[in-house]
């Protein structure tokens, strides 16, 4: 019990450190001000359990901050550096980490040329810093906590390297070994391939984000990367060729380990492979004392050497899942799958048992991570890791005989295809909203106050009093739901969500998609984390790419149950296409008509055009775009999509006297009217634009007839807009 709270007070110290809840200098001040009064105060026999555990709160905040970067470089730079991790090739870039060996700081360089760089290269590197671009979007990845949580302190572009030197370091041959074993397995088909080095390697870059999208469905994206699993199949591997040559127990334990450890090692010490390899090492270490293996204890043990090391992976979704489902599958997994056996060959309740385990323990992060709720999970995993554990066997043979190798192809062909279809499965996904991360403690710290009185028996008037504590608490905690309007920034294009006070959706335009971009990513990532699985209504104002190009990526993922577009169709053949990939889906779409009202809860938006087909203007599609205004909840908005100066003087006589939210049309171009814009007044205009857009949107003519009016906001500087319509 006494380990478990020093453990829970130096997650705590990393947690206050990493949130900025108490300044440092104050934190330090606080926990030496913590152990005065402890000894001052407490009975002599808890005075040092008291320091104890003060001071493994003060470990962990000061652990974290000395691993961690404060602000990011930023200017031009020219210096020495050593590359501490490999390249990563992508769309013609390279990436990868270096350390200055002056100032000692660590920066991630990219750079156009796709040289090779492998740990140990001492390179001149000139070049810019550029600061990290901060989430635009509720919900999204947060890269530059993400960088500043890895000790990165800027993201360096090179505009010239040159190689000067070489340090030879334990990871530069393993680094040689990694690169020529994914030169072999790009002799199989580069599906299969990208498999092969996501199960042996860890290197999922050329998964398509199709096949992660699937896995993640069925709740098996897991076995994309390396994990404790596959250093299981290793650990498993090397033992029976060992027995094979007749090596001795210990001889066995300690080959085990070197080769786990190289492979820890050449996976890059992905959080899943250490945690599994110290297991392992405390497995082999209890044998070689004597002393018993406790599962649960030495779990909890490596996570805390784990954190000693990198306290910064406390907030890496691969190390909480890992630990999580391991003691999911070791307090919920191994008891269950005990009493299925009853009932069900032993294969099945093993498999159920872990999945079950694995998935309770880790459901809340996984919601909070990708709101989503893997419903055929078990299925999936009955069928899947088993193929893929096939795979991993022939994928070795298969690169020295023909014929494991064609199976191996075959293999991974049908573990997509099995995969993809169940994803298909109605329900096999469900949207659930992200929640709280207060709401997850809240049930991670039930679980363990249960764990305690259930299992444990131990102090069981306290466990009761703190299981009814955290049971009011969470329900002061949920949030209470009301409608909201949140306008996407979805780079140079438009997209709105309006969520009504009942939690039906309407989404109004998809923003753009092009080679390099799809706005309907962003738009669904967004529906996910808000636990959004249904559309009621999807607006698409006009037939242009900015306003359109997402729909079909969200519609794919989302089911849309009604389309509203304009009367115009305009030219566009990818519209044309869009509009049959709609009615395939058998999708009801409606025509706009200034005759209707928009009704949904309480949303009721007047559809004020396009009054009429317009023919012959600067832009025929823009100026034929749906215009809708009106109430959502207690707000006005205007959505004034990309309208011009003729639509707009047709509409100037139909303007409310102000509006608490107008879009203004058209990403704030110069093309509009003088009147119309004299006569719109609002609390809120949202411009709707791209960062550096070519078109230099907004239009300066534009801002200064808007300056005064309102405030106004840009999703290019500011990122997405939430209102709240209550």
């Amino acid at each position: 019990m006494e380990f478990y709270l020093a453990l829970i007070f130096y997650l705590l110290g990393i947690v206050l450190a990493d949130q900025g809840v108490i300044p440092f200098r104050l934190f330090l001040y606080l926990t030496v001000f913590l152990l005065f009064l402890g000894y001052i105060f407490l009975p002599r026999d808890r005075k040092s359990w008291a320091v104890l555990l003060v001071a493994f709160l003060l470990l962990g905040g000061i652990n974290l901050k000395f691993h961690v970067s404060s602000d990011f470089s930023q200017g031009e730079y020219q210096g020495l550096c050593q590359v501490v991790e490999g390249s990563t090739v992508k769309n013609e870039q390279n990436t990868f980490k270096v350390i200055d060996v002056k100032t000692k700081k660590t920066y991630l360089v990219r750079e156009k040329e796709t040289v090779l760089r492998l740990p140990g290269d001492i390179l001149k590197i000139s070049g810019t810093f550029k600061k990290p671009i901060p989430p635009q979007n509720p919900g999204e990845f947060n890269y530059p906590n993400y960088l500043k949580r890895q000790g990165i302190y800027g993201v360096l572009y090179a505009q010239k390297t040159e190689k000067v030197g070489v340090k030879i370091t334990f990871l530069r041959p393993l680094a040689a070994i990694k690169n020529y074993l994914k030169d072999k397995l790009n002799t199989y088909s580069p599906q299969t391939a990208a498999l092969l080095k996501g199960l042996y390697l860890g290197d999922d870059e050329e998964i398509s984000p199709e096949v992660y999208d699937s896995f993640a469905k069925t709740g098996v994206v897991h076995i994309l990367s390396v994990s404790g699993l596959h250093l299981g199949l290793v650990a498993g591997a090397v033992y029976f060729l060992g027995r094979q040559v007749k090596l001795s127990r210990r001889k066995q334990n300690f080959t085990t380990l070197i080769l786990c450890f190289l492979y820890t090692a050449l996976t890059g010490f992905n959080p899943a492979t250490v945690r599994a390899f110290l297991m392992l090492l405390f497995l082999v270490g209890a044998f070689f004392l004597g002393r018993d293996y406790q599962p649960v204890y030495h779990l909890l043990l490596s996570a805390f050497f784990y954190l000693l090391l990198k306290p910064q992976d406390l907030f890496s979704t691969g190390f909480l899942l890992s630990y999580l489902a391991t003691l999911g599958i070791f307090l919920l997994g191994l008891p269950l799958a005990e009493k299925l056996k009853s009932y069900l060959p032993s294969f099945l309740s093993d498999t159920i048992g872990v999945t079950v385990g694995a998935q309770i323990l880790t459901e809340p992060l996984v919601y909070y991570n990708y709101s989503l709720f893997a419903s055929a999970s078990i299925l999936a995993n009955l069928i899947i890791v088993p193929l893929t554990s096939i795979i991993m066997a022939t994928g070795v043979l298969g690169l020295f005989l023909p014929l494991l190798k064609q199976i191996t192809e075959i293999l991974t062909a049908l573990t997509l295809k099995i995969n993809s279809q169940m994803a298909l499965i109605p329900g096999a996904a469900i949207a659930v909203k992200k929640p709280l991360i207060l709401v997850i403690f809240l049930f991670y710290g039930g679980l363990f106050l249960g764990y305690l009185l259930l299992v444990k028996k131990e102090r069981l008037d306290i466990v009761k009093y703190c299981l009814i504590a955290f049971l009011i608490l969470g329900l002061f905690l949920i949030p209470k739901e009301h409608g909201k309007t949140v306008f996407l920034a979805v780079g140079q294009g438009d997209a709105a969500v309006i969520h009504t006070w009942r939690g039906r959706t309407v989404v109004v335009d998809t923003g753009p998609k092009n080679e390099n971009y799809d706005a309907g990513k962003k738009i669904l990532a967004y529906l996910r984390q808000s636990g959004t699985g249904v559309i009621d209504l999807l607006v698409l104002t006009h037939p242009h790419n900015d306003h359109y190009g997402g729909a079909q990526t969200l519609i794919k993922s989302a089911r849309v149950k009604a389309l509203l577009i304009s009367p115009y169709l305009g030219e566009e053949p990818e519209y044309r296409e869009l509009l049959n990939f709609l009615q395939l889906r058998k999708i009801k779409i409606y025509y706009a008509k200034t005759t209707e009202i928009v009704k949904i809860d309480d949303v009721t938006l007047q559809i004020l055009g396009p009054e009429k087909i317009y023919s012959g203007t600067r832009s025929d599609p823009n100026n034929n775009s749906i215009v809708l205004a009106g109430k959502i909840g207690r707000k006005t908005y205007f959505f004034g999509a990309d309208i011009e100066k003729e639509a707009e003087e047709d509409l100037e006589s139909k303007l409310l006297a102000h509006y608490d939210v107008v879009k203004i049309p058209h990403h704030g171009s110069n093309f509009f009217s003088p009147g119309f814009m004299k006569k719109l007044k609002f609390n809120y205009g949202v411009i709707s634009v791209g960062r550096n857009n070519i078109y230099g949107f907004p239009g300066n003519r534009l801002m200064a007839v808007l300056k005064g009016k309102g405030k106004l906001w840009r999703t290019d500087l500011e990122g997405a807009l939430v209102v709240e319509n209550y």
